[in-house]
């Protein structure tokens, strides 16, 4: 990236940062979480959130799944299946309702996962 610092990659605040080569703030992210731990995200967070916490369920996929949910944000009320990059800067995480509900457990309980 040549002069490029990070603050100017993650707010976009140099000229290189419009048109054809421009750079997302997601995948600055995602390269730099790469460079600094050897993990892309999605990898990152499933070993160190989905795996202790037990959610089998939930991951990045680019083929939907027929037991997991999806988001949606469709101006015509229809879900919409998001089938992008499997490394975590993408928005096409996948989780079932068992494991929300545990995700959501864990707020309930101010970041204590009971047994």
């Amino acid at each position: 990236m040549g002069n490029t610092i990070i603050r100017d990659s993650a707010t976009k605040s140099g000229a290189k940062y419009f048109g054809s080569n421009r750079i997302e703030r997601e995948e600055v992210a995602c390269d730099l979480i790469k460079e600094l731990t050897g993990y892309n995200i999605a990898e990152l967070i499933t070993e160190r959130i989905c795996k202790p916490m037990n959610l089998t369920d939930t991951e990045w996929i680019s083929v939907p799944k027929e037991k997991l949910v999806c988001d949606f944000q469709a101006t015509d009320g229809y879900a919409s299946v998001r089938i992008e990059s499997h490394e975590g800067h993408e928005r096409n995480l996948y989780a079932s309702v068992r494991d929300l509900a545990q995700w959501g457990n864990l707020h309930l309980n101010k970041g204590l996962i009971k047994s």
